[in-house]
């Protein structure tokens, strides 16, 4: 998947799910949590946590 498409995916996933982090990062498979916050942060600018806020 396109870096675009993934975040797009990742932003709409984290908007209407309740899912963890972790369980998102299992369902995309990235390797953890901290992968898929790193990953994140350098395309949003911005955590996961402070996205979904």
């Amino acid at each position: 998947m396109s870096v675009p498409g993934l975040m797009l995916h990742l932003k709409l996933t984290m908007r209407t799910s309740k899912a963890s982090l972790k369980q998102i990062a299992d369902e995309l498979h990235f390797a953890d949590q901290s992968a898929l916050t790193r990953y994140f942060k350098t395309h949003a600018g911005v955590t996961p946590q402070q996205f979904r806020l």
